[in-house]
């Protein structure tokens, strides 16, 4: 546990990605098992009968503010819960909810598999897959939640169940996006998927094609499944840090899972446009989610970054 007196408090606040995601809760727990967190939880909840108090839950901490983090209660911090298995005979991955994306990738990636995870390695196992989860293999694969198996769950009476297609499938179809809080996931379950290395296009453009992008955006979203293995996003940024005439720009990304460089897509529309900025790479996903992290310390609104003040 660690309380407002000690010297790592500060340290645990800053660990959030987001500045207005930092709150300063009245103290933070840090369990290292599922044990360890049914422990914590059945204690907390039983102590605070009345209910004044919150109980926030941490995984990787990029959600918006209030939703990993409290100033009125009690935080526990799952980041010690960050271990990566994979099961060979059953094909399937374990990842603990305090893991980061960028090194589960890098521990499955020795087996030739990974799982459908974050497209930022710095996001976190838990909330990425309770809140639905969208990855590079959404086409195939749907959503980051479709691919777990099992749950492991700690109950708010402090329970540690399984949640799965056969043993408490109600609760297992109820954790597979939402965020929902019907109790702590201390493992996920998840189907392995083969990962040969990604064919990545990342383009930067200036705001006023920003048409042509929300038209590519149109047109993928509108193609059959002939390009299922492939996965374009865009977004669009200002930067008052940058040269006066490029602060303002349009951002694609265009991925093929199967490191296919001569898949055509809608965003070919996009490649045909003068970018200021291009990059295009053949690599693992490892080394792609690495490559892929926003900056933290910045404060977050509405799934926006924006420079500090």
């Amino acid at each position: 546990m660690i309380s407002p007196t000690d010297k790592s408090y500060e340290a645990e606040v800053s660990s959030w990605w987001a500045k207005n995601a930092r709150q300063k809760a009245d103290c933070f727990v840090l369990p290292h098992t599922s044990d360890e967190v049914a422990m914590a939880l059945k204690t907390l909840v039983q102590a605070d009968c009345e209910g004044g108090s919150d109980i926030a839950v941490r995984s990787g901490g990029h959600s918006s503010t209030g939703s990993s983090s409290t100033v009125n209660g009690v935080t526990i911090d799952l980041s010690r819960l960050n271990s990566t298995s994979y099961n060979r005979q059953a094909n399937t991955v374990s990842v603990g909810p305090g893991g980061r994306w960028q090194y589960v990738y890098a521990e499955l990636i020795q087996y030739g598999v990974t799982a459908t995870g974050g497209r930022d390695g710095d996001v976190g196992v838990g909330g990425f897959l309770l809140g639905g989860g969208n990855s590079y293999y959404s086409g195939r694969m749907g959503f980051g939640c479709d691919s777990v198996v099992n749950f492991e769950v700690v109950l708010g009476n402090g329970t540690i169940i399984n949640a799965n297609q056969t043993t408490n499938a109600d609760l297992w179809r109820a954790l597979k996006g939402g965020s929902n809080n019907f109790g702590i996931v201390t493992r996920f379950d998840m189907e392995a998927v083969p990962a040969p290395k990604l064919f990545r296009d990342t383009r930067f453009l200036l705001s006023n094609y920003s048409d042509a992008f929300v038209d590519a955006v149109v047109g993928f979203a509108d193609s059959d499944e002939s390009i299922v293995d492939d996965h374009f996003f865009t977004f669009f940024s200002h930067d008052p840090r940058s040269v006066p005439g490029l602060d303002i720009f349009a951002a694609g990304v265009h991925v093929n899972t199967q490191g296919n460089t001569n898949s055509p897509t809608p965003f070919d529309e996009v490649v045909a446009l003068p970018a200021f900025f291009n990059n295009t790479t053949v690599e693992t996903i490892a080394d792609a989610a690495a490559g892929s992290q926003v900056q933290s310390g910045t404060w977050y609104v509405d799934d926006h970054q924006i420079d500090p003040l």
